[in-house]
């Protein structure tokens, strides 16, 4: 017997690729009808034999994706309206008042990351890359529902190909907000003082690093945009150099900046504190791995899990007996804390770093403090 079910499920289920879900389960037990963000959660109007549709909600329950939280399912029996398919609709921005949880940031997947070393991806090396299982969410989101004209995405329109996997309800970009690539998405910045000692040489711009423009930033700053693939490495690559050299870089995350420098450059380190005013106070460090990880630490289980957690926390290892650590980095302390890299930027940032280091002839991973981008005490810029 067909039966129809409204359905409205609440929790966490935006942005983490749960319409698409909804979309592949419909198909999957034969379900008509639709399914929209709405401002408090995720409506579904679904078509179906009976026993298909109890399935079809047993789904949505325990098999949601895994970024996915559902809090509460509530259903209501409704006449059949003879839908004859199951589509994606728009959002509904005004059915209620209530907010919906939105998912936090999702560090770089292995699928993303994958592909950002691929050479013959067409986002080989895209700062940006993402996918409805990884990248910003909650930092990009400028209201509620949840979708790409209600987020800074909105003033970059996809290329063709980007719009036909955000089409495509089998590919892993459908319906991704941030979906976007080198031809229509964001670029990567570097912005110097010309009067600082970490100023580029005069043929930086002439070699590929963008357009260059002293009008975007104020007191004579200047500012390069790496608008494709090469442009965009000549930029991480000035930006390793500096680090190769002992200067402190920021770094911009999905919301606030890194202040960075190499983990093993007991001046460096020293220079950051200055800079930073911050005496004694432990600093963490990005590390490419858990493998890397265990080189200076030991590392349980439990707590590769949790370094390998979506959130990308600081996890507190234990040192290693008989590693030696720079200066200044958590002197006298048994632990450090450590954290994975969370985005496309700092995946290309540490590789980069790490070839830099072995063409130098360093042989250990590299490691990089990762630290916010404020002065002790003050708000985070």
């Amino acid at each position: 017997m067909i039966e129809a079910l409204d359905i409205h499920v609440t929790g966490i289920v935006q942005g983490v690729g749960f319409r698409p879900f909804v979309y592949r389960m419909a198909k999957k037990y034969l379900i008509n009808g639709w399914v929209l963000n709405a401002a408090d959660g995720v409506n579904i109007h679904a078509e179906g034999e009976s026993r298909l549709l109890d399935e079809f909600v047993i789904e949505l329950s325990e098999n949601a994706p895994a970024a996915a939280q559902v809090k509460e399912i509530e259903l209501k029996e409704v006449p059949l309206q003879d839908f004859d398919s199951f589509e994606i609709r728009f959002s509904d921005d005004a059915a209620v008042q209530e907010t919906t949880l939105v998912s936090a940031d999702l560090a770089t997947c292995d699928d993303c990351a994958a592909e950002l070393f691929n050479p013959n991806d067409r986002r080989f090396r895209y700062p940006f890359i993402n996918c409805t299982n990884c990248g910003p969410r909650f930092t990009i989101i400028d209201a509620l529902p949840y979708d790409r004209a209600s987020t800074s995405m909105k003033d970059f329109p996809m290329c063709e190909r980007c719009a036909a996997e955000y089409a495509d309800p089998l590919d892993r970009r459908f319906h991704a907000q941030p979906d976007a690539c080198f031809e229509c998405g964001p670029h990567l910045s570097l912005a110097w003082r010309p009067d600082c000692e970490a100023t580029p040489g005069e043929d930086f711009p002439t070699r590929g690093a963008g357009d260059v423009s002293s009008d975007e930033l104020p007191d004579g700053w200047r500012i390069a945009w790496g608008k494709t693939r090469e442009t965009s490495d000549a930029l991480i690559a000035r930006a390793v150099e500096l680090l190769c050299a002992g200067q402190v870089v920021a770094v911009k995350g999905l919301g606030g900046f890194h202040l960075v420098c190499d983990a093993r450059n007991a001046e460096a380190i020293a220079r950051l504190r200055e800079g930073k005013r911050r005496g004694g106070k432990p600093f963490a460090v990005m590390m490419a791995n858990a493998e890397a990880a265990r080189s200076v630490c030991e590392v349980t289980p439990e707590e590769e899990k949790a370094l390998s957690d979506p959130a990308r926390p600081i996890v507190l290892l234990k040192k290693r007996r008989g590693v030696a650590f720079a200066a200044g980095l958590a002197d006298k302390l048994p632990e450090l804390g450590v954290m994975l890299p969370a985005t496309p930027v700092q995946l290309l940032l540490l590789h980069d770093f790490a070839r830099a280091l072995e063409q130098m002839g360093v042989p250990e991973p590299p490691m990089l403090v990762m630290t916010s981008g404020n002065i002790h005490d003050e708000p985070i810029v």
